[in-house]
Formats: structure tokens, C-alpha cells, sequence
């Protein structure tokens, strides 16, 4: 039996149920929408640290108070930021 994915309207074999959402879309979908939500946490993970650092950046520009601490954020924005662009890559690719 074929079924009629209501987002994008493939055609497929079986539907899978959301767990935000009341129905059934397709594998595609399903795995779009889980990585859109991935997607969404790793930027406002990113937003919260790149906050962190530039409210350090403010208080202590020409110090070495919180050197530690910058570096720690910078490496986690550098591996958010690729996280991010890979993530993005592959909604693109199930699109």
C-alpha cells in the first residue's frame, strides 16, 4: 500500500508519526524535521557562547582575566560553527 506524505508529497511505503506534531510524514520529512531542530539548538548554543565571549571581550579587552575561559568559548563557536555547516549540508541534501 502506497501512501501520500501530506508535507511534501511524495509518494511512499509507510509514514512515520511526529513527536510534535498530530501526523504522519514521510522518512524524509521525519529526518528534516529532527536535523531542523538540531540545527536550531546548535545556533542558539552558539548565540549563548558568542555572548559569553564578546560580554568577557567587554569587560576584560586588554587583561588576562579569563584567558582560559575565552579560548574554552572560541573553540566551542569554531566546533558549533561546524557542526552547524555540516547539519546544514545535509538538510540540503534531503531536500
Amino acid at each position: 500500500m502506497s501512501y501520500i506524505c501530506p508535507q511534501c508529497k511524495r509518494k511512499v511505503e509507510y509514514l512515520l508519526e511526529l513527536v510534535y506534531s498530530s501526523g504522519k510524514v514521510c522518512s524524509i520529512c521525519f529526518q528534516l524535521e529532527a536535523k531542523e531542530g538540531l540545527l536550531e539548538e546548535l545556533a542558539w548554543e552558539k548565540f549563548e557562547f558568542t555572548s559569553r565571549l564578546k560580554e568577557l571581550m567587554e569587560k576584560s579587552f586588554w587583561e588576562k582575566d579569563f584567558r582560559e575561559e575565552k579560548k574554552y568559548l572560541r573553540e566551542q563557536i569554531k566546533a558549533l560553527e561546524e557542526k552547524i555547516t555540516k547539519l546544514g549540508n545535509e538538510i540540503i541534501e534531503l531536500e
